[in-house]
């Protein structure tokens, strides 16, 4: 019945969170969080989820090591991954078997003084039989749990290996492990390696293990020299390379016998050694990876467009030959900049359709010549009329855009008419001082969907009541855009239909990465009530931080 004329040229397309990573203060719900990966990873066609719980779930098998107060329940992550097989994905198991342990298992004095090498929280003591029980144990029940439904079990078992530290140089003397005195470190890794590589057999898996300790271009020739026992590593291991730095070394590992992966850290662009992998994916070191943001983090370089474009550029077919560091200025058109251009909007109409009853196909703008008093310094097009497939009606006064600011004190909007949604286009900033804080994992990643800046009131026509709100990251983006590639992929926040862009007069001092654009947003709210007469909306600021502003709002008008 059809043709098909793109496809993933890779089998193996995984998407690994790193639940710690950022620490957040909410609760991932499993089905909220389901949702999302249902929205966007597979939509992007990811196939498979590398789930690393570390301490955001509850531990049976190791009940002594400490977790979060959001922590899952078994309950909750046998639901989750449920939901993620209903989709014919596969989640993959991560823990980390050495390093990279701070956060979890040694999350503590008792458990560092207990399982830490030296009595460090920063790398497992693996000589330590107590410590290599808690690790195969802690294996044995995140196996368990993902392998609930048999069809979907894992194939694969990710162990970590990466950028091990160890701090025995940094420890007096007196309190060095007696088990690991005076084994090389390198030593230690490979017998890491082959443990958990047999453990894996034994389980009839593939161990999958991170490759820059083993890399003479990265980490292998740093003072433990764990290059120099790469050669002894089980040919049945897969590295998963993640920096630039091991790109160069995988045609030679394929070589030797080793399957190779690129599970990027970030977006990238780099086709060195890609002729030779048998897998892609996105490792995923952010909180709330499907929010937008930039400027204050990289959030944006693991974030929805980056998702997207990656797939688009990697797994269908060759990748650009001019490299792509996130950092720098996306000025050539070969590189995610051109995809940005061509999907930015598609993808974003895609991303925020939603069922809008009672609504047809045409939008009425509501006039706010009458309150419109804060110009925007940015050159917007001022003659705009239609922005996303909605008619907009701009205020403009002296060539700038006018819109209506939100105070604390609230500023009435007159609509006076039924409405199946509001499609809003507004703007919103983070001053520079307080940037740092608004950024903030205790501020900014509290919650799942972003902290409310602004607030609408709806007061409808019978005299009941309702409410807008408007997240940051989620219904608007940053107004200030730098020209780095990863701040034009934070310019598209999930909820929103379309962006309009403008240019900002840059000093003549400022350097290649100041922001040169603003953008604005459009959200489109839906009416739960489209039988009933919107009469006014009050525009309420909710965040002392953030500053938000009201371009354009148009009502899309109602069947009957």
């Amino acid at each position: 019945v059809c043709t098909v004329v793109d496809w993933p040229r890779f089998g193996i397309r995984v998407l690994n969170d790193m639940f710690h990573a950022g620490q957040h203060r909410n609760k991932y719900e499993p089905d909220t969080y389901a949702d999302m990966l249902e929205r966007f990873a597979i939509a992007a066609r990811f196939n498979m989820f590398a789930v690393e719980p570390s301490g955001f779930y509850k531990w049976a098998s190791v009940p002594y090591i400490p977790t979060v107060t959001q922590a899952w329940s078994r309950c909750e992550f046998e639901r989750f991954v449920d939901r993620v097989n209903a989709n014919a994905f596969e989640v993959m198991p991560k823990i980390n078997g050495l390093g990279h342990v701070k956060g979890w298992p040694l999350a503590d004095v008792e458990t560092s003084e207990r399982f830490g090498e030296d009595g460090s929280n920063q790398i497992l003591c693996t000589r330590n039989p107590d410590t290599q029980k808690m690790v195969l144990d802690s294996n044995e029940e995140l196996l368990s749990i993902c392998s609930k439904n048999p069809r979907y079990a894992p194939k694969y078992f990710h162990v970590g290996m990466d950028e091990c530290r160890w701090q025995t140089d940094n420890i007096a003397p007196e309190r060095h492990c007696r088990r690991c005195a005076g084994v090389p470190k390198n030593r230690i890794f490979l017998d890491q390696t082959k443990n958990l590589n047999d453990w894996c057999r034994s389980k009839g898996l593939r161990m999958v293990m991170w490759s820059d300790m083993v890399r003479a271009y990265h980490n292998g020739l740093n003072k433990f020299k764990c290059y120099e026992i790469e050669s002894e590593i089980p040919k049945d291991v897969i590295y998963a390379n993640w920096s630039s730095f091991e790109f160069l070394e995988i045609a030679e590992s394929v070589a030797s016998g080793h399957e190779n992966w690129l599970m990027f850290t970030g977006y990238k662009d780099d086709p060195e050694g890609d002729e030779h992998v048998t897998g892609h994916g996105l490792y995923i070191c952010t909180d709330n990876w499907w929010l937008s943001k930039s400027r204050a983090s990289n959030t944006a370089a693991y974030g929805l467009m980056a998702q997207r474009i990656l797939s688009d550029a990697m797994w269908r077919r060759r990748p650009s030959v001019c490299g792509g560091d996130i950092g720098t200025v996306a000025s050539r058109e070969g590189d995610g900049l051109s995809l940005v251009k061509r999907w930015g909007d598609f993808l974003l109409r895609n991303w925020s359709r939603k069922p809008i009853p009672m609504g047809t196909s045409s939008f009425s703008p509501v006039e706010l010549g009458g309150i419109a008093k804060l110009p925007l310094g940015a050159a917007f097009d001022v003659g705009a009329n239609r922005i996303g497939g909605v008619d907009v009606r701009l205020v403009s006064e002296n060539g700038k855009v006018m819109s209506v600011a939100a105070k604390s004190d609230g500023t009435v909007i007159e609509i006076g008419r039924k409405a199946a949604s509001l499609a809003i286009l507004h703007v919103a900033t983070i001053p520079a001082d307080v940037a740092a804080r608004f950024f903030s994992r205790g501020y900014y990643a509290q919650d799942t969907f972003g902290p409310v800046i602004a607030e609408y009131e709806v007061e409808y026509g019978d005299g009941s009541r309702g409410k807008i709100e408007i997240r940051f990251g989620w219904n608007t983006a940053e107004y200030y855009s730098n020209p780095t590639l990863f701040d034009i992929f934070a310019r598209y926040p999930a909820d929103c239909r379309a962006v309009m862009t403008g240019a900002v007069d840059k000093p003549e001092d400022a350097g290649p990465r100041a922001p040169d654009t603003a953008v604005a947003t459009m959200y489109e709210w839906v009416n739960p009530y489209p039988g009933k007469e919107i009469k006014s909306l009050s525009l309420v600021r909710r965040d002392a931080l953030a500053r938000y502003a009201v371009m354009s709002i148009s009502a899309r008008n109602t069947i009957r």
